[in-house]
Parts: structure tokens; sequence; C-alpha cells
């Protein structure tokens, strides 16, 4: 390994700059674009398809895609390359730390209402058009269990 690579950090201005030049020079071959660069072929790789690739979608995700990732959650578990399918111009990592926002906000608030805090911003009961004036109970996400409290302690530390 050359003795010059960086190792971690923000990528500065001009690797994001020499990056874009090599990836429409060589294409995606990134053990060529490494060696011209002072990161590894890995590195490389991770941050064009994560941030510099120009077919990823720099938005804010919507309440709709939002609603429709928990429920592509509820099929597929966390198939994140999969749910990401459904939405062209996110990458996978993109929609995983979207996931892992909205379980940490829900753990706060939670955490909060059990203090007697605040009220949850999220419904327990809904009125629906479908459901009449019944007020039928409808199930929203449930709380993260033990487990994914865990993964997301981890993924926290980890980012």
């Amino acid at each position: 390994m050359n003795p010059q690579r960086r190792k971690s950090g923000r990528w500065t201005d001009q690797e994001k700059q020499l990056l874009q030049s090599l990836v429409q020079r060589y294409g995606c071959n990134w053990r060529l674009i490494a060696i011209h660069m002072p990161r590894d072929q890995r590195q490389i790789r991770e941050h064009y398809l994560n941030h510099q690739n120009p077919a990823i979608n720099k938005r804010r995700i919507t309440p709709s895609e939002s609603e429709r990732i928990q429920e592509l959650y509820r099929q597929h578990g966390r198939q994140w390359k999969l749910i990401a399918s459904f939405f062209p111009g996110f990458s996978p990592i993109m929609v995983r730390n979207h996931w892992n926002n909205l379980q940490r906000k829900r753990m706060n608030q939670l955490r909060s209402i059990k203090r007697g805090q605040q009220q949850p911003d999220f419904p327990s009961q809904v009125d629906h058009p479908q459901f009449g004036n019944n007020q039928q109970q409808l199930t929203t996400l449930a709380p993260p269990s033990d487990s994914i409290r865990k993964k997301m302690s981890i993924t926290y530390f980890l980012n």
C-alpha cells in the first residue's frame, strides 16, 4: 500500500474533481483509478457510488416515499439494495440511513413519552375514510425491538 494514501477523513474538492475526471477516463475500473488517487479502491468505489455519482438524487425523501420505505421494509426486511431499487436515484445507503433516522426519531419520541414530556408525532389511531366513523385502531410501526436498538446504536457509533 502506498504510504501517501489517506485512510479516512473527508474528501477534499481536489479529490472529488480528480475522481470525476478519472471515472470519465477509465469508467468504473476502481483498481486503475486507485493508482492515481490517495485512497484505496473500496473508498473510491463507495464514495463514487454513494455520493458523487451523477445518477444519485440528492433531494430529501418525501413523506410518501418514507411511508413506502416503511412498507417495503415490512415486506423485505433489511434488503436495502432491493428497497432502493423502487426509488430511482436513491442509493441503498441513503435509504438505510433514512430508515435508521426514522427509527432513532421514534425511539427518542417513545423515551420522551415515557418521561411524560410530549405526545407522539405518530398516530396510534387513524381516521381513515375506508373505515368510516368506527375509529378502528390501525397499527403503525411497532417500537424497535431490543436487537434493532442494539444494531441502531452500533450503526450510530460506526457512522
